[in-house]
């Protein structure tokens, strides 16, 4: 099947529309307002029209994407243009063809050209972790309603982009859509039955509800073994290094005895995350032990902690 990709043209939006509709209805709700939401968003001012891409295969449009500029309110205070993507749909007798990857990745490359920094979404995590993006959870990233969400996913565009950017995204508030003109602007097309409780209906409840509080990190440093945190520090430092790179109990208790020597721990709520252990000098600062609750690996807090550490020191590391 030959498909390839073009700008959508003004001529194009109709039919463009009804693409939407076919993809969406009955999907997430019963009904759907994709099709009224891509007709008011070409007028948005965050529009981003260099973006707007259909797919075409023999004539006829069998998919589209679009974009609008958006942003994440940073921990720190500053605001950093994103884009937010979607809707993006794909005829349902097109679908897993690899169409919507075809304009996702063609998309994401034009957006790393134009100069954005990263590319947030809202869509089930079974397919957007397939096709570059991540959980934006990784970077620190939440909800305008300050939660963690598993629908919410990033596609960093270029290296480092998000580095030290954790905040809340903010999508265009044209997304509030007002149900009553959806339903008015869908009386203009052929009229379909709104069918309640399909698969994918079900299958959204369940990911709508992956959301969770926030619960900012904190740091502590502990300077004895009478500290709050000693014992939670002792376990992971026992089981994340071999013997012959540990201290000894004695040892550690010289350790603290030095000026140099620091101990940073990282906590979120009543969970231990994990340790930087670390001596001070004036110019630099030299990581001795740095280690991750094993039950949180491989969950981005890692990254998270160590770039909250780099930040917080002004020196090399």
């Amino acid at each position: 099947m030959n498909i390839y990709l073009r700008l959508e043209r003004p001529e194009d939006y109709r039919e463009s529309e009804e693409v939407m509709k076919e993809a969406f209805w009955n999907h997430y709700t019963p009904g759907c307002d994709e099709h009224y939401l891509l007709h008011i968003m070409r007028d948005s001012p965050n529009f981003v029209p260099e973006l707007d891409y259909v797919a075409i295969s023999e004539g006829k449009i069998v998919g589209i994407v679009v974009f609008l500029k958006s942003f994440i309110l940073a921990d720190d205070g500053s605001k950093k243009e994103v884009l937010s993507m979607g809707p993006i749909a794909v005829l349902p007798q097109y679908q897993r063809m690899g169409i919507g990857r075809k304009l996702i990745t063609h998309t994401c490359d034009l957006a790393t050209q134009m100069g954005y920094r990263a590319i947030l979404l809202c869509g089930e995590p079974n397919y957007y972790s397939k096709v570059g993006f991540v959980a934006a959870e990784q970077f620190g990233i939440r909800t305008a309603e300050n939660k963690f969400f598993e629908a919410l996913h990033v596609y960093p565009l270029y290296s480092n982009a998000l580095n030290g950017i954790s905040g809340r995204y903010y999508e265009d508030t044209i997304y509030d859509i007002n149900p009553d003109k959806s339903v008015e602007f869908d009386r203009s097309f052929p009229q379909k039955e709104r069918i309640t409780g399909t698969p994918t209906q079900k299958r959204f409840a369940e990911v709508f509800a992956m959301q969770k509080n926030y619960k900012p990190i904190q740091k502590h440093f502990i300077d004895s073994c009478t500290h709050p945190s000693y014992k939670d520090f002792q376990e992971l430092y026992d089981t994340s290094f071999p013997i012959f790179e540990q201290r000894t109990h004695e040892q550690q208790m010289e350790a603290f005895q030095n000026k140099a020597y620091k101990l940073l721990a990282f906590t979120e709520g009543n969970v231990f995350l994990g340790f930087i252990s670390y001596w001070q000098f004036d110019t630099y600062c030299y990581i001795e032990h740095f280690a991750i609750n094993a039950r949180l690996r491989g969950k981005g807090y890692g990254s998270k902690l160590l770039d909250c550490f780099v930040r917080s020191m002004n020196k090399i590391v």
